[in-house]
Protein backbone atom coordinates (compact mmCIF):
# COMPACT_ATOMS: atom_id res chain seq x y z
CA UNK A 1 0.00 0.00 0.00
CA UNK A 2 1.28 3.45 -0.80
CA UNK A 3 0.39 6.93 0.41
CA UNK A 4 1.50 10.12 -1.31
CA UNK A 5 1.72 13.62 0.12
CA UNK A 6 1.96 16.00 -2.82
CA UNK A 7 2.93 19.65 -2.79
CA UNK A 8 3.69 22.13 -5.53
CA UNK A 9 7.20 20.88 -6.22
CA UNK A 10 7.65 18.00 -3.79
CA UNK A 11 6.22 14.63 -2.98
CA UNK A 12 6.64 12.49 0.12
CA UNK A 13 5.92 8.80 -0.32
CA UNK A 14 5.02 6.29 2.40
CA UNK A 15 5.31 2.67 1.29
CA UNK A 16 3.59 0.27 3.73
CA UNK A 17 4.91 -3.29 3.50
CA UNK A 18 4.81 -6.59 5.34
CA UNK A 19 7.89 -7.29 7.51
CA UNK A 20 9.16 -9.83 4.95
CA UNK A 21 8.93 -7.29 2.09
CA UNK A 22 11.10 -4.41 3.37
CA UNK A 23 13.78 -4.75 0.68
CA UNK A 24 11.15 -4.96 -2.07
CA UNK A 25 9.42 -1.92 -0.54
CA UNK A 26 12.69 0.05 -0.64
CA UNK A 27 13.16 -0.82 -4.31
CA UNK A 28 9.60 0.26 -5.14
CA UNK A 29 10.03 3.50 -3.19
CA UNK A 30 13.23 4.33 -5.09
CA UNK A 31 11.40 3.76 -8.39
CA UNK A 32 8.58 6.10 -7.28
CA UNK A 33 11.05 8.76 -6.15
CA UNK A 34 13.00 8.48 -9.40
CA UNK A 35 9.82 8.79 -11.47
CA UNK A 36 8.81 11.88 -9.49
CA UNK A 37 12.11 13.56 -10.29
CA UNK A 38 11.34 13.16 -14.01
CA UNK A 39 7.96 14.84 -13.54
CA UNK A 40 9.42 18.17 -12.41
CA UNK A 41 8.87 17.28 -8.76
CA UNK A 42 11.88 17.57 -6.52
CA UNK A 43 10.90 14.51 -4.55
CA UNK A 44 13.27 14.38 -1.65
CA UNK A 45 11.76 12.10 0.95
CA UNK A 46 10.04 8.79 1.49
CA UNK A 47 9.43 6.10 4.07
CA UNK A 48 9.21 2.34 3.94
CA UNK A 49 7.27 1.10 6.94
CA UNK A 50 5.81 -2.02 8.47
CA UNK A 51 3.92 0.18 10.92
CA UNK A 52 6.47 -0.49 13.66
CA UNK A 53 9.66 -0.09 11.63
CA UNK A 54 10.05 3.24 9.79
CA UNK A 55 12.94 3.63 7.32
CA UNK A 56 13.43 7.19 6.00
CA UNK A 57 14.95 7.52 2.53
CA UNK A 58 16.04 10.87 1.13
CA UNK A 59 17.50 12.06 -2.15
CA UNK A 60 19.64 15.04 -2.95
CA UNK A 61 19.59 17.18 -6.09
CA UNK A 62 21.86 14.68 -7.87
CA UNK A 63 19.43 11.81 -7.24
CA UNK A 64 21.76 10.18 -4.73
CA UNK A 65 19.55 8.19 -2.39
CA UNK A 66 20.40 8.02 1.29
CA UNK A 67 18.82 5.68 3.80
CA UNK A 68 18.69 7.07 7.33
CA UNK A 69 18.70 4.97 10.47
CA UNK A 70 15.40 3.16 10.93
CA UNK A 71 13.10 4.15 13.75
CA UNK A 72 11.78 0.99 15.38
CA UNK A 73 8.93 0.42 17.82
CA UNK A 74 8.21 -2.73 19.80
CA UNK A 75 5.31 -4.35 17.88
CA UNK A 76 3.85 -6.01 20.98
CA UNK A 77 3.93 -2.99 23.27
CA UNK A 78 5.28 0.26 21.77
CA UNK A 79 6.42 2.72 24.41
CA UNK A 80 5.37 6.35 24.46
CA UNK A 81 9.01 7.29 23.80
CA UNK A 82 9.13 5.08 20.68
CA UNK A 83 5.89 6.53 19.32
CA UNK A 84 7.17 10.08 19.93
CA UNK A 85 10.39 9.29 18.05
CA UNK A 86 8.46 8.00 15.02
CA UNK A 87 6.15 11.02 15.02
CA UNK A 88 9.11 13.39 15.40
CA UNK A 89 10.84 11.76 12.41
CA UNK A 90 7.70 12.05 10.27
CA UNK A 91 7.20 15.66 11.35
CA UNK A 92 10.81 16.53 10.52
CA UNK A 93 10.53 15.03 7.04
CA UNK A 94 7.26 16.86 6.35
CA UNK A 95 8.75 20.14 7.59
CA UNK A 96 11.82 19.72 5.37
CA UNK A 97 9.68 18.87 2.34
CA UNK A 98 7.32 21.80 2.91
CA UNK A 99 10.26 24.21 3.27
CA UNK A 100 11.24 23.35 -0.34
CA UNK A 101 7.91 24.74 -1.56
Amino acid sequence: MQYNILGGNFAVYVMVVKPDDIEQGKAQLLIEMSDASHEEKSCEYGFVTTGYNWIPIMSDDNQVYLEAAPVVMNPKDPSKKEVKKVLKTIHTVLSLAASRE
